[in-house]
């Protein structure tokens, strides 16, 4: 009989765990025995590297026997940095151009021949291992996000916003039940998203059924309440006449409107504030606060402004282009709502097959998923994500608003500061100002960097500042040979003004109060008089082509006889003058 060979289990292992059981045992907290059965780690290996002279994580990282890693853990870790701050400020870095950066980041540091110059770029190898070494990072599919929102939502705009949400607060102390936010939202007979499914590996082409290939639009106007309440919602069908089936099997007190584009209008908006203050039920000591977005429907809408006036409730306004994170409806609820329609849509299909999902279905199936996904939790989940309710302005961190900061150009400003004529000694400044906004050695190298400082300014800020020798960019010949990230890849940035803000875009403000409101009034009669001028222009116009075709409508008379006649009535006139 052969000899029997008994087969053990390789232990795996984390550096995490080996680090605990390497400080548990130099500390003599335990044994190498107590602490390999406790930590779950090899004893051999355990032992080996307790004799180390090196720290409890420097111990405890792995190797690769005789193959090592290409960048130092500084460089990976620049590296890691400045992918985090790349997809926070929305240029988030392919696989395929990592492996570019690396490859250069490593050539200019002297460590490409590891990688193909052929190529020049890291392998794929390189890529999966770079990201087992750094698990926070993973491959990700984006959200797009338009620039006008990028751009929108910054720390100047959230700070007005939360000065006067905090204002409004301390003066009339709401409680979260008067504390409400509405949106609109349009849901189609085809949804935008289908489930997912099972299918089989590797096929090409997976599909689903669906009621056609473009769906019609129902607009939903939806709000609710900081503690968790719900407003019955309003439809919206593109319709010129309403029909009662179209509300079969609707959300309980749920009201309909129809207009033919499907869309919110001013005066339905008019009738949702009406249905909104029956449920609300605001008054006097008892006020009610309304955060809605700068659409046009609410801002421009004098007479709902007044309406809110009578009735005690105060309409906030968000920033333009921040509803994707200031809005509880929005960053909450639509889209579990959304989730939810879907699957119930593809369910109706499923169990009537050979037809198709119209507007007379969509209010039974939207009930289903709006009160699956209207509950209180969601509700108040929104205010507090948010900062809105409890009030908490620091619910949005720096990295937040790192998608604004390629519109902060402080090297532009600088530049039209410090700009120097190309003729040596001509400075549009003097050497003072030009001392008052560069007092540090990092921000004269940023300058110097990005050839914004000229030599004349250089010899100033040398000379003042009682440099040794004048300070140079970082290169590779100084220090160790090391060459930064951030030469090789900088932080984008816009080098053109910001246009002019469109005067149809919306802006933070109170809408109920005064003025505001004396503004808009002012507006809208210089509107009217403009229209009524037009009109009148125009009246003036038809009139004046009335006459012209009217007089090129007489018949010629004939100029010949006219003159005979003339002669002939002459001499009469002389004679019965004479007479």
């Amino acid at each position: 009989m052969g000899k029997y060979v008994r087969k053990t289990k390789r232990q795996c292992w984390s550096e995490r765990s080996m680090s605990s059981a390497i400080e548990a045992v130099r500390k003599k907290e335990m044994g190498l025995k107590k602490a390999c059965k406790q930590f779950n780690v090899p004893r051999s290996t355990l032992q080996r590297r307790c004799r180390l002279n090196l720290n409890f994580v420097q111990a405890s990282l792995k190797s690769l026997g005789s193959v090592k890693c290409v960048f130092s853990i500084k460089m990976e870790n620049e590296l890691v940095t400045h992918i985090k701050q790349m997809e926070a400020m929305l240029f988030g870095l392919t696989p395929q151009v990592l492996r570019k950066v690396a490859y250069q980041f490593a050539k200019l540091n002297n460590l490409h021949k590891r990688f193909s110059s052929k190529s020049e770029q890291a392998g794929a190898n390189w890529f999966r291992g770079f990201l087992t070494r750094h698990p926070e990072l993973s491959v990700r599919t984006p959200e797009p996000t338009s620039a006008a929102r990028a751009q929108g939502f910054n720390q100047v705009s959230v700070g007005k916003f939360f000065d006067l949400l905090q204002a409004l607060q301390e003066k009339h102390h709401f409680f979260p039940d008067r504390v409400y936010n509405v949106d609109e939202t349009g849901i189609t007979t085809v949804p935008n998203k289908p489930s997912k499914v099972v299918a089989i590996r590797g096929k090409k082409q997976v599909g689903c059924l669906t009621s056609a290939e473009h769906g019609q639009l129902v607009t939903m106007e939806i709000c609710m309440s900081a503690s968790g309440n719900f407003v019955p919602p309003l439809f919206v069908f593109p319709r010129v006449h309403m029909k009662s089936e179209l509300m079969d099997a609707a959300p309980p007190s749920s009201i309909a409107v129809c207009h033919p584009s499907g869309w919110m209008q001013s005066d339905i908006f008019v009738t949702w504030f009406m249905h909104f203050v029956k449920y609300a039920n605001p008054t006097k000591h008892d006020p009610v606060m309304l955060i809605l977005d700068g659409h046009k429907t609410h801002t421009s809408n004098l007479k709902v402004i007044n309406l809110a006036r009578q009735n005690n409730v105060i309409l906030l306004c968000l920033p333009p282009h921040c509803s994707h994170r200031l809005q509880p409806l929005d960053v909450a609820f639509m889209k579990p709502l959304m989730t939810y329609y879907a699957q119930e849509v593809e369910n109706w299909l499923r169990n009537h097959p050979g037809r198709v999902v119209t507007t007379y279905q969509i209010a039974e199936l939207f009930k289903n998923s709006y009160l699956r996904a209207a509950s209180a939790i969601t509700a108040v989940n929104g205010f507090v994500k948010t900062g809105i309710f409890p009030i908490n302005r620091n619910v949005f961190t720096d990295n937040d608003f790192a998608s604004a900061l390629a519109t902060d150009i402080p090297l532009q400003l600088l530049n039209e500061k410090i700009m120097l004529e190309d003729v040596p000694g001509q400075t549009l400044i003097s050497p003072q100002q030009i001392l008052d906004i560069a007092q540090n050695e990092d921000l004269l190298i940023e300058l110097q960097a990005s050839k914004v400082v000229t030599p004349v300014v250089n010899q100033v800020l040398t000379q003042s500042l009682n440099f040794s020798e004048p300070v140079v960019p970082l290169t590779v010949s100084n220090k160790n040979q090391y060459f930064p990230l951030t030469e090789l890849s900088p932080i984008p940035k816009i080098i053109t003004p910001r246009k002019k803000k469109s005067s149809a875009q919306g802006f933070t403000a109170v809408l109920t109060s005064s003025p505001y409101k004396y503004a808009l009034e002012e507006k809208q009669n210089t509107k009217t008089i403009k229209v009524l001028l037009k009109e009148n222009r125009k009246l003036l116009t038809e009139i004046k082509r009335a006459k012209e075709k009217k007089k090129s409508q007489r018949p010629k008379k004939d100029h010949a006889s006219s003159k005979k006649l003339i002669k002939i009535k002459n001499p009469i006139k002389k004679t019965m003058l004479c007479a």
